[in-house]
């Protein structure tokens, strides 16, 4: 077996587009339109690989900095935070640890946001509330961006151009 998995996802997609789909029945289009469909799928999967890791990463970075906001608005309204402030701890500790795979860093961040929802659910009614709802829309807008550049090459964008580039989104900068 090839190690790289680069090398495996093109053999792959070289075997099915040259093997499996001319053998298809041509009585069957929905059964080639859906290889076609795995096809391109199994191609966006190979081109985003090499940013996989980097990408969970700033969305974990991302939603670690609006729960330390949402708990900092959360407290001064008197709203209770415990219960969140392990799963910014152990979000912390994920994003210190380089040796933490990209499935560790996705569970966590599934976390985090689950922790965040609870956080919205406790700060419901509270002073905080409107100001917890605006961090929530000034941090999301990076990561719908990021998302509809990660998956611009399903075609789905209006106008790509419109869209920054996914390494730009990326940067820490």
């Amino acid at each position: 077996m090839i190690p790289e998995i680069d090398t495996q996802l093109a053999a792959v997609i070289k075997s099915l587009a040259d093997n499996i789909l001319p053998a298809v029945d041509s009585s069957n289009p929905m059964a080639a339109e859906q290889l076609q469909l795995c096809l391109a799928t199994l191609g966006l999967v190979k081109a985003h690989l090499p940013d996989l890791h980097r990408y969970l990463r700033r969305d974990l970075e991302t939603h670690l900095a609006l729960a330390r906001n949402m708990t900092q608005l959360a407290d001064s309204a008197g709203v209770a935070t415990t219960f969140v402030l392990p799963v910014i701890d152990a979000s912390m500790q994920t994003l210190a640890d380089p040796e933490m795979g990209a499935t560790e860093i996705e569970q966590q961040a599934r976390r985090l946001k689950e922790a965040i929802v609870e956080l919205i659910a406790a700060a419901r009614g509270s002073t905080a509330e409107k100001e917890i709802a605006a961090s929530i829309v000034k941090a999301e807008e990076i990561v719908i961006l990021r998302s509809r550049a990660w998956s611009i090459g399903m075609g789905f964008e209006p106008d790509p151009t419109q869209i920054p580039p996914l390494n730009q989104l990326l940067s820490k900068e």
